[in-house]
């Protein structure tokens, strides 16, 4: 499909009405499924009781059907093929091109959510539009959940993930320290009980915003964005040194060069601060970078969220407190501020660029695409430092860097596990956290092949790890 056949949405209404007819097609799936179960069901159970226990044996009298946990999730056909999804994401890039805010697709890149837990919004909001919706989701529970209109986790679940590794991961997401309810987006209904028994509402305030005919590029505010500005003070007595870094010796250079630059501007009178624009993927070290120059210079680094921090916060936050030295400030997602997107720019912020020059501090700003700075800024800073993807080399050695030296390992080849997962070292260090937190829950102190492949698989299930060839 070329590029003159994407319309893009002419509102929020249109994209919203797209929305509800995939959730519409899936719902009536589901009470197919729901209605042919039933219709087995009657034709043998003979009790209350061969009802109630008919996830067991129906899998036993139908040979042609294979019992799982659930037999009410959806069949693979009504997932969001790629096609689909393809599309409907390059009609949401049209009508962003176009000025049109979409507010689902807005607070979805804001928040960084998944494709399930932007669904799952989703799903949660169609009763505040028709409440068609909830009568589906009552048929469909059964007459389990007490609030009418409300989708328990359970079906949510059972809707949106096609298999057990899914339905795993989805439901991991949703007791999260960031999950969509720690975050103030939605909120659980009923009384205290198993998480699968709990029902899913939007918070008013989104629900407010994301059916708003003409919704504002500022997402609303939720609990955890509220009070002071969210700024992360990293000490002096930091561990991570250069050492720590695996990047390539040139690159490693420069940010030692920095590092000089930040620490003797701070004894020469007049001189200006350094502003450096950090680019990589997301897990390519940019932060860990700011935290080595930090604690090379042996100085406090304060970490800044943009993607939090509100436009309309007091920039004066982000200067040092009153008898506090010149200091090192990391500013992440700096597309937020500096971006080709950022409108309007937060106020002051000229004025807040001239002061930071006047520090004598280092001001670090990052990015994962340097194309997504406007070109205004992007000559305002003195350097720009770029961080690429590890290659096979640094991967083996991050991912020997990444467990505890009381691990043992068993049948692991590093070298070969680096040639086939084409990772960052933010996601190595993410999949090393989750095998040895199963290490530990099952009491075990030796990483096999086996619990490697289940870590993987769980950060990425669609990214295979073959064992090694026998030899």
């Amino acid at each position: 499909m070329g590029n003159e056949a994407i319309k893009p949405f002419v509102d929020n209404w249109a994209y919203l009405k797209t929305e509800l007819r995939w959730l519409d097609r899936l719902l009536m799936m589901a009470i197919a499924r729901h209605r042919q179960d039933a219709k087995t069901i009657n034709q043998v159970a003979q009790t209350e009781a061969d009802k109630v226990t008919s996830h067991w044996w129906k899998g036993i009298i139908n040979l042609n059907h294979t019992p799982t946990y659930e037999e009410e999730r959806p069949p693979t056909i009504l997932q969001r093929s790629g096609s689909y999804s393809q599309h409907l994401d390059a009609r949401i890039q049209a009508s962003h091109h176009q000025g049109t805010v979409l507010a689902l697709p807005q607070l979805r890149d804001h928040y960084g959510l998944s494709l399930f837990e932007k669904n799952l919004i989703l799903l949660a909001l169609a009763p505040e539009i028709n409440r068609r919706y909830g009568r589906l989701y009552e048929f469909l529970q059964a007459d389990e959940a007490p609030w009418v209109d409300l989708p328990t986790v359970d079906l949510c679940l059972r809707l949106l993930c096609r298999d057990d590794t899914a339905w795993q991961q989805g439901r991991s997401r949703l007791v999260a320290d960031d999950s969509l309810m720690e975050r103030g987006l939605l909120e659980w209904v009923g009384d205290a009980g198993t998480l699968l028994s709990q029902q899913v509402r939007v918070a008013e305030p989104v629900v407010n915003y994301l059916l708003s005919a003409q919704p504002s590029a500022q997402v609303p505010g939720t609990a955890a964005a509220e009070g002071p500005a969210p700024l992360l003070t990293v000490p002096k007595t930091v561990t991570v040194n250069w050492s720590s870094l695996v990047l390539p010796k040139p690159l490693l250079s420069t940010l030692q060069y920095l590092s000089r630059q930040a620490g003797q501007r701070q004894k020469v009178d007049h001189a200006s601060g350094v502003m450096v624009l950090l680019a990589g993927r997301a897990g390519t070290g940019k932060t860990l970078a700011a935290m080595a120059i930090a604690a090379d210079l042996q100085r406090s680094l304060r970490i800044v969220d943009l993607a939090i921090f509100a436009a309309d916060h007091d920039t004066d936050l982000l200067t040092p407190p009153d008898g506090e030295a010149a200091h090192l400030l990391l500013l992440q997602q700096g597309d937020r501020w500096f971006g080709r997107n950022a409108t309007p720019e937060p106020p002051e912020l000229a004025h807040w660029w001239q002061e930071q020059r006047q520090s004598q501090g280092l001001t670090l700003v990052s990015v994962e695409r340097l194309e997504a700075i406007r070109p205004y800024w992007r000559q305002q800073f003195d350097a720009i430092v770029q961080l690429p993807m590890p290659n096979a080399r640094a991967r083996e050695q991050l991912w020997a860097l990444a467990w505890p030296s009381t691990l043992r390992f068993r049948g692991i080849d590093w070298k070969w596990v680096a040639k086939q997962l084409p990772l960052t070292g933010g996601q190595i260090q993410a999949i090393a956290q989750t095998a040895q937190v199963d290490l530990q829950a099952r009491k075990r102190s030796t990483l096999t092949w086996a619990a490697l492949q289940r870590a993987v698989a769980f950060h990425h299930p669609h990214l295979p790890l073959k064992p090694p060839p026998q030899k």
